[in-house]
């Protein structure tokens, strides 16, 4: 696995939050749980007409301390993210899971990742509120044991 950096939020009277994100490095050291979900998710995407071409890339990211996968794909002039969510079975299936209640199908400079915050999992929408300010937004939807 290949992971980011963490980096850290800290605000007034709350604790501090190390936010790391994840995802599947080189397929060819992928094990049998990638190269299992990974076709899954990438024709889910398909499905949905959300691959802009054959060839695209799906990004491949892991939930550390799951079976959670998310592919997604980044396109268009809005440079909108599409994502679909599987876990994989104890007998190597996928099945499809719902969108996390926090995923918004980010565009522009924001994006979400698959992560940790606090060394927990969760789904993490970050990015710039807009090109003429400093500001950001974080969202973190914390994934729990129900899918």
């Amino acid at each position: 696995m290949e992971q980011v950096p963490a980096a850290v939020w800290k605000s007034a009277g709350s604790p501090n939050l190390s936010v790391a994100t994840v995802k599947a490095g080189d397929p060819r050291g992928w094990g049998p749980h990638e190269t299992a979900v990974y076709p899954f998710l990438r024709n889910a995407l398909d499905a949905r007409g959300l691959l802009p071409a054959p060839d695209s890339v799906v990004e491949l990211q892991h939930l550390p301390g799951t079976q959670v996968y998310m592919g997604r794909t980044v396109a268009g002039t809005a440079e909108c993210q599409s994502s679909t969510f599987a876990e994989v079975e104890p007998d190597g299936s996928a099945r499809a899971l719902p969108e996390p209640p926090g995923y918004t199908a980010p565009c522009w400079n924001v994006q979400g990742n698959l992560g940790t915050v606090s060394d927990r999992p969760a789904y993490i929408e970050t990015g710039t509120v807009s090109s003429t300010t400093n500001g950001t937004v974080t969202r973190v939807t914390p994934w729990t044991a129900a899918g």
